[in-house]
């Protein structure tokens, strides 16, 4: 077969090397648009949740996990009260982590708050689904005992409106994920010449550089036409 193919053992070693390159660029886009996808959400999720103590909202975890059991925590809900931006660090997210992801794996976002009170209740959960919106002091008097957001334009559903608000641009990002523009110029930029073509009837022999996976720029990936790293 080498032989057919005009090709040497070293440059179908090569060609093998390449086909695997690409495979973990693929792997490697899906996964850092999972987390980016996840970071936005919480950055959208947390100026909707309810706060008083903060606790709730400093709980904010964007995450991403792989069924080849690794997980990779993209972002958390700022330090600084009133915990309403995202710290983002999807850095971890690199050449590394998908060298060796089996050809399978699928890949998992997560945006989570976890919060319970002295008596064990979840109150994630319960903001999420029982509080009512904001409304201004004093609360009328039909609303009287019953629990309110204290805050303007927190409430209940915070994650879930924060999700159908941007759940079209996470589509079209999720599509784009194969284009191939991005893909023609990635591929350009991780490519070195080993041997350039002799004949007319010959071609350059490229190999793919795996660690140059990482050179390869966040700003493929943007949301509402804003870059997000």
């Amino acid at each position: 077969m080498a032989k057919k193919l005009g090709l040497n053992l070293r440059e179908l070693e090569i060609l093998q090397k390449n086909l695997r390159v690409v495979e973990d660029y693929i792997k490697l886009r899906v996964v850092r648009t999972v987390g980016v996808i996840m970071v936005d959400l919480l950055a959208y999720t947390l100026p909707r949740t309810p706060y008083d103590t903060g606790q709730l909202r400093a709980s904010g975890t964007a995450s991403v996990t792989t069924s080849f059991y690794q997980r990779f925590v993209g972002g958390k809900a700022s330090s600084a009260f009133p915990h309403d931006t995202v710290e983002a660090d999807l850095g971890r997210i690199n050449s590394k982590t998908v060298k060796g992801m089996r050809r399978k794996a699928r890949v998992f976002g997560n945006v989570s708050f976890r919060r319970t009170n002295e008596e064990g209740k979840d109150i994630a959960v319960w903001a999420h689904e029982v509080l009512l919106p904001y409304v201004p002091r004093p609360k009328p008097v039909h609303l009287l005992g019953i629990p309110v957001a204290t805050k303007p334009y927190t409430g209940p559903k915070y994650l879930e409106f924060a999700w159908n608000e941007r759940v079209g641009e996470y589509t079209n990002l999720i599509k784009n994920i194969v284009n191939p523009w991005d893909i023609e110029t990635d591929i350009k930029g991780i490519s070195r010449i080993r041997k350039r073509k002799y004949t007319k009837y010959t071609t350059d022999v490229v190999e793919l550089v795996h660690r140059q996976l990482d050179a390869i720029g966040w700003n493929k990936i943007t949301l509402g036409g804003q870059f997000i790293l």
